[in-house]
């Protein structure tokens, strides 16, 4: 691809420029790598049909070109107001171009002002929608996507948190993928207050409990999802407070048989046993062998 060629030949020489180019430096890495994002996003119906790592050389290219212009924040914003969508796009063409600017705000999110972010909100609120048309499945994920880059930024937003499970409890399985689920609740608690903490959570293992336990929607398990999501939160939580939630957690999956209970083994041993560090890793090694073990593997409750 003639396009990895130039994005190379614009990172090495950023390596090689002295102090006396800088400035000129500066505005070829800004002008250049916004024009090869230009042409990636009318090529854009190529690669939202494959996928942007399809192609080695292609999401080389889309992710070099992102990295570089977010360090030119004013051209990073002008090249996002140019490809805003106006409304629900409905040619072909128009779907892909909408679903390619969701996919590169996410990347930007970290770098614009929040004024900024501010003005891009109504467009994303409008494929976070449940409603959303089935042409238009993908830009849902992806607005859920950015919307968990916002919340993730820290300093936006935080007072929508439950309104956005809300959206993503409506969403689910329907049109909400599980890895979407689980991302969104592992994010959410990250960042909230311990007590913010464990009301979701609280909320989340009371739908876990109430959720259908067949496969539904394109292979989702419903229940299963939930509960994962609640082990992926696990090293988020407060170490005061994380035997109890595994507790918890192990109750509400004793009801689980035959493969979906040895599904919800292994991804407890997993976070247990390689995803929690620190205190709270110790705590959760202590809650294992003083008993969490037999009531997990033998559902002795």
């Amino acid at each position: 691809m003639s396009l990895q060629g130039v994005i190379t030949n614009l990172m090495q020489s950023s390596a090689r420029a002295g102090s006396t180019s800088d400035n000129i430096s500066k505005v070829d890495h800004a002008v250049i790598s916004f024009e090869v994002l230009e042409v990636m996003g009318h090529l854009a119906f190529i690669s939202t049909r494959f996928g942007y790592t399809a192609f080695d050389e292609w999401n080389f290219v889309y992710l070099a070109s992102i990295d570089i212009l977010c360090a030119y924040p004013a051209q990073a914003i002008v090249f996002l107001e140019k490809h805003l969508p106006s409304s629900l796009p409905q040619h072909p063409s128009a779907v892909a171009d909408a679903l390619f600017f969701l996919d590169t705000l996410e990347h930007f999110i970290p770098i614009l002002p929040p004024e900024t972010i501010h003005r891009f909100l109504p467009t994303i609120q409008t494929y976070l929608q449940p409603s959303t048309p089935p042409t238009l499945r993908r830009h849902l994920e992806s607005a859920h996507s950015v919307y968990l880059a916002i919340l993730a930024r820290g300093d936006l937003l935080q007072d929508q948190i439950q309104t956005y499970l809300t959206q993503v409890y409506s969403a689910f399985p329907s049109t909400l993928s599980p890895r979407q689920v689980r991302l969104a609740f592992s994010t959410v608690i990250k960042l909230s207050s311990p007590d913010h903490a464990n009301e979701i959570l609280t909320d989340l293992l009371w739908h876990a409990a109430n959720a259908r336990r067949d496969v539904v929607g394109k292979g989702a398990d419903e229940q299963l999802t939930y509960l994962f999501a609640a082990v992926d939160s696990v090293p988020w939580v407060p170490g005061d407070v994380v035997e109890f939630w595994l507790e918890q957690i192990v109750v509400v999956g004793r009801g689980l048989e035959g493969r979906r209970r040895e599904e919800f083994v292994k991804r407890v041993w997993e976070c247990v046993s390689g995803e929690v560090g620190g205190e709270i890793g110790m705590r959760v090694v202590e809650w294992w062998v003083n008993g969490g073990k037999d009531k997990l593997v033998e559902a002795r409750l």
